[in-house]
């Protein structure tokens, strides 16, 4: 196994692989750029994320 990705198992019938590159701070600072929604009009916990 190489170190560009990540692997992670979901449960026990599913299997996750992404770019090492990626997390979820990357997202949710993505997600915010394309709907032009600041930081401090958001709000993130767990897997999900609320723009108001």
């Amino acid at each position: 196994m190489n170190n560009k990705v990540n692997i992670v198992f979901v449960n026990e019938k599913s299997l996750e692989t992404f770019s090492r590159d990626c997390d979820k701070a990357v997202v949710a600072g993505f997600l915010l750029q394309r709907n032009e929604v600041t930081l401090k009009d958001a709000v993130s916990f767990g897997d999900l994320i609320i723009m108001t």
